[in-house]
C-alpha cells in the first residue's frame, strides 16, 4: 500500500514540474511536454485514489461473501 502511494505521489509530482515549471515552445514539433504532465498528474491521483481504497474493498468483499 504505502509504496504504490509513494510511486503515485511522484508521477504527481513529476508532472506537475512538467506541466507548469517547464518552459517549451508550442510550436515545437513532437510529443507536447505540458500534456505528459497533465497525464501524470492524473495517473498520480488515479493510482493514490487506487491506493487507497485498494485494502478497503478487498475486506469489503471478504466481509460481504462470508
Amino acid at each position: 500500500m504505502a509504496g504504490g502511494l509513494v510511486a503515485s505521489i511522484i508521477a504527481f509530482a513529476v508532472g506537475a514540474v512538467l506541466d507548469f515549471a517547464v518552459t517549451a515552445s508550442p510550436d515545437q514539433h513532437g510529443f507536447n511536454i505540458h500534456t505528459v504532465g497533465v497525464i501524470l498528474m492524473i495517473v498520480g491521483v488515479v493510482g493514490a485514489v487506487l491506493s487507497l481504497l485498494g485494502p478497503a474493498a478487498i475486506l469489503i468483499t471478504r466481509l460481504a461473501s462470508a
